[in-house]
């Protein structure tokens, strides 16, 4: 027998079953999936009591393995397969919805076939040397839903996580606070007159775009994805100009 399926002990995966279902590879495929992304400190989570639990978005799982072949409904049915055996504990997150949030079950120690795997045995607990929130967000930013649950208001939420461009005094403010001297008429001026959008994807974070023109002034070399030189006030103001009379343009058009 095969010491281990995707480091996890094949001797004590094949003790989880019953008379319906029973532990396989592929369920060995995504838990791996799961140990390793939570250990990248990218995961939303949420602590209840001792635990810490970490949002698992369906479609962002299914889309870094399509080798699953599976659909979200399965994929869920899997998670509360393992659930089921105590390899995870899985919670309700009911803030704008139903969210599932899953961690470590009493029985996901035994699993681990090695002292390099023991270090997952805390995955779930509050450690600060494991769980790392950041602010960079997992998959689409969202927690997912249920497949099993129906709720609109998770559009909403994705309404409301849609990039806003900057005014100038938002983009006036944030370079008086950086000190860089960008002149933010030219920075919006610039942006606008593309769609804010760097070279053909659409912009995300426009103060880290502010960050990369203060580079730019400071090396004087040439980026793809902005102006070869700061150009000048007079200049920002025609294309300022230029950029809303496109925009209305546009909305005549039936555009946008």
């Amino acid at each position: 027998m095969k010491y281990t399926i995707e480091g996890f002990s094949q001797e004590y995966a094949s003790t989880l079953r019953d008379e319906k279902n029973r532990i396989d590879c592929t369920d060995l495929v995504i838990l791996r999936w799961f140990v390793d992304f939570q250990a990248t400190g990218r995961m939303e989570f949420v602590d209840i009591g001792k635990d810490r639990f970490f949002w698992v978005n369906y479609k962002a799982l299914l889309d870094d393995m399509p080798i699953l072949s599976i659909s979200k409904r399965a994929l869920y049915d899997r998670l509360q397969k393992m659930v089921k055996f105590g390899l995870l504990k899985h919670h309700h997150h009911k803030t704008g919805g139903n969210f599932s949030y899953y961690c470590a079950g009493p029985n996901y120690s035994n699993l681990l076939a090695s002292p390099y795997e023991a270090n997952f045995v805390t995955f779930g607990s509050k450690l600060p040397n494991l769980m790392k929130q950041t602010s960079e967000p997992f998959g689409s930013k969202l927690p997912n839903k249920d497949p099993s649950t129906t709720d609109p208001s998770s559009k909403d939420i994705e309404k409301r996580k849609r990039f806003t461009p900057p005014s100038v005094d938002e983009v006036r403010a944030y370079c008086q606070e950086r000190k860089n001297g960008i002149d933010p008429e030219a920075f919006v001026a610039f942006y606008a007159s593309k769609g804010w959008k760097i070279g053909s994807s659409k912009m995300e974070n426009w103060k880290q775009a502010v960050i990369t023109w203060e580079k730019r002034s400071g090396n004087k070399k040439r980026q793809d994805d902005g102006p070869e030189r700061l150009i000048t006030s007079e200049e920002a103001h025609r294309n300022l100009e230029r950029a809303k009379r496109d925009a209305d343009m546009r909305r005549m058009e039936g555009g946008q």
